[in-house]
């Protein structure tokens, strides 16, 4: 899923939450027809990087909020923006309760089965270093999650994040979906790299001279990390982080 689609997707969120394209346009300082062309039923044209950091601030996003895919959203939404709740006031949809599951629960026809990689600390010399490690554990999941992003079961996997540098985003402890096929750079996509031996998630931007851009949300602890070409030789890109979900 390219970056023009993942916009506009998120800002149908934001414009289901404003309670339509009318107030989503007045949330925003913009005309309804400017609205109607980038984030209505019948787009005309793509929400630029500008306009997109001005709709994170009008909704008190994160920047960068609008360039990442909020899977677990849409999934909730089906995308059926104009469906009334069927109690006015209404704002959530009962879906059923928990089905507990061992290693011997058989898999139901919608999941599958993802690696899930966990981080590891190991003591280097005065540092740490965090490596990644596949435990054999697993993680459950759904099949329509993997499709409706485009990704196939074999190249996707699981990690688990730890600080707090992508916060608000992904808080410590969010798992992330991977999809291991997609290896090549689109710039402020999210990443799980290997960096020099350190599992991290991180927003990348190449940068001129094969240089590369390391990007976190929490900018005030994390700010960004311009890597020249040596250095920037030993990230290796395991995948791109097409989902999360996180417990608060």
């Amino acid at each position: 899923m390219d970056s023009k689609t993942i916009r506009y997707k998120n800002a149908r969120l934001l414009v289901h939450e404003a309670g339509g394209v009318s107030a989503f346009a007045e949330k925003i300082g913009k005309q309804q027809s400017q609205v109607s062309a980038i984030a209505g039923e019948s787009p005309v044209k793509g929400i630029g990087p500008k306009i997109a950091r001005q709709i994170e601030a009008a909704f008190h996003k994160s920047e960068g909020w609008l360039d990442v895919p909020h899977i677990y959203l849409w999934e909730g939404r089906q995308e059926q923006q104009s469906a009334q709740a069927n109690e006015e006031g209404a704002n959530a949809k009962w879906l059923g309760g928990f089905d507990p599951w061992d290693d011997e629960t058989p898999l139901g026809d919608g999941e599958v089965e993802l690696p899930l990689y966990k981080e590891v600390e190991l003591a280097a010399g005065s540092g740490t270093h965090v490596v990644a490690e596949n435990s054999g554990n697993k993680l459950r999941f759904s099949k329509r999650t993997l499709k409706s992003a485009g990704v196939d079961p074999s190249s996707a996997a699981c990690a688990s994040v730890t600080g707090n540098s992508m916060e608000p985003v992904l808080l410590e402890g969010t798992t992330v979906g991977v999809d291991t096929s997609k290896t090549s750079i689109k710039d402020g996509d999210m990443y799980a790299i290997d960096h020099d031996g350190m599992l991290r998630i991180k927003l990348l931007y190449r940068m001129p001279g094969n240089s590369l851009k390391i990007v976190s949300y929490n900018k005030d602890e994390w700010p960004d990390e311009l890597l020249a070409p040596d250095e920037a030789q030993k990230v290796r890109i395991i995948g791109r982080v097409f989902w999360w979900s996180t417990l608060r």
